[in-house]
């Protein structure tokens, strides 16, 4: 219950920072775009932090609803501490994402994310870094050149 809550808690955060950094987004859109990619922006960010509030009040009505028994049951399965551990790791892996590639840049961030991702799901075995890493570079040059094919637009940032 905790770790949920905790998970809806970091997407309201996010989806707060989505609308607010949304401002920036030129309204006209990108490089002479018909479409007006600011309210789209703008309009999932409002999205994601209803629908975290909604969650959070179903979470804590189900919570209510239940009987002592399952209370602590649910209690016990909350407090297993290894599973608590890889949510926060994975939201602080989606967090450093959503603002690395904002700020840092999008395909950096990418290659970083993908690697210890990766890894992570091969439970950070060293005789499986090398497969880890070329394959967050093959998938990171593979989204590079698409992009460029289909001229997806990347702001500008610190790096690429």
């Amino acid at each position: 219950m905790m770790s949920r809550f905790a998970i809806q808690t970091i997407m309201i955060l996010l989806g707060i920072l989505f609308f607010f950094t949304g401002f920036n987004i030129n309204p006209n859109g990108f490089e002479g775009d018909v479409l007006n990619q600011r309210n789209y922006v703008l309009i999932l960010a409002v999205l994601l932090v209803l629908a975290s509030l909604g969650n959070i009040i179903y979470l804590k009505l189900k919570n209510k609803d239940l009987p002592a028994a399952e209370k602590e049951e649910e209690k016990e399965q909350a407090d297993e501490s290894n599973s608590n551990k890889t949510v926060y790791l994975m939201m602080g892996l989606l967090v450093f994402y959503a603002v690395g590639f904002t700020y840092i840049g999008f395909f950096v961030t990418s290659l970083i994310f993908i690697f210890t991702l990766t890894w992570f799901m091969q439970q950070w075995q060293t005789k499986k870094i090398f497969s880890s890493m070329l394959f967050s570079v093959v998938l990171t040059v593979v989204l590079f050149f698409l992009f460029d094919v289909i001229n997806v637009y990347l702001p500008n940032t610190l790096l690429i």
